[in-house]
């Protein structure tokens, strides 16, 4: 308990103020499990591997040469939201996002999530990137989460879901850190295309690594401007502003 509450306060105290480099996360990690860090680019020891495939995974998601294809978009009438759809009907909601990193480089990140009544199903990944610094090579940080969700309110314009499932990251050339997470996502339609979101979420991961992150952004249309965290307890936390269009069908 002690460890997650001196992690929550490292979030809430650094986040305003300037954040170490995604370095010293990956090699705090590294240190943590006896593992090398990943610089980007490798693909690690040789052989399948967890990590490969995950990575191909998050590859193919994050490609920056990714294009869109269709004609006309769908009818876009409220902001994205996961409770914006009225009780029983089934929504599909997927966003693209850029984020700057204080401290860092940047961050891409891309999600989809379903839900039919109450009941929710999402996958979301991150990939954060960093040039060489101080002699170390560039490295990259790939975050992946498959959960579940339901959502426990439902009054009007405002939603609460309760999410939870299984989370990866991928820093390091010979391990894939895996843990469980659970969290809150409350959203709020506000007047019109206008709407805010607040999520925050705690993990546990092997090696006995503790991550925390959380999300608050404004949807605006199809625009959402929001602030990012994700945090380690053996590295300082990646947070910026970031900027990403979000749809729902």
């Amino acid at each position: 308990m002690r460890r997650v509450m001196a992690l929550v306060s490292v979030v809430l105290l650094a986040a305003p103020a300037g954040a170490g480099t995604l370095h010293d996360v990956v090699n705090g990690l590294a240190k943590a499990t006896g593992g090398q860090p990943a610089t980007s680019g490798s693909s690690g020891g040789g052989g399948t591997s967890a990590g490969d495939v995950l990575g191909a995974i998050v590859d193919g998601l994050l490609d920056p040469d990714m294009a869109w294809s269709g004609g006309s978009g769908p009818p876009y009438t409220q902001p994205v939201l996961y409770g914006s759809g009225p009780a029983g009907a089934a929504t599909l909601s997927a966003y693209l996002g850029l984020q700057s990193v204080i401290g860092s480089d940047g961050a891409g990140t891309i999600a989809a999530h379903a839900s039919f009544e109450d009941l929710g199903f999402g996958l979301e990944a991150t990939r954060y990137w960093e040039g060489p610094t101080s002699g170390q090579p560039s490295v990259q940080l790939d975050y992946l989460r498959l959960f579940g969700s339901y959502r426990l309110v439902h009054d009007g314009a405002l939603a609460i879901w309760l999410e939870g499932g299984g989370a990866a990251v991928l820093a390091l050339e010979d391990e894939t850190i895996l843990g469980g997470f659970a969290g809150l996502r409350v959203e709020k339609h506000v007047a019109g295309q206008l709407g805010v979101s607040l999520e925050i979420g705690g993990a546990v991961y092997s090696h006995g690594i503790l991550g925390l992150e959380a999300e608050a952004a404004v949807d605006l249309w199809l625009l959402r401007v929001g602030y990012r965290v994700l945090a380690f307890d053996v590295g300082p936390p990646l947070h910026g502003p970031e900027l990403g269009i979000a749809v729902t069908f």
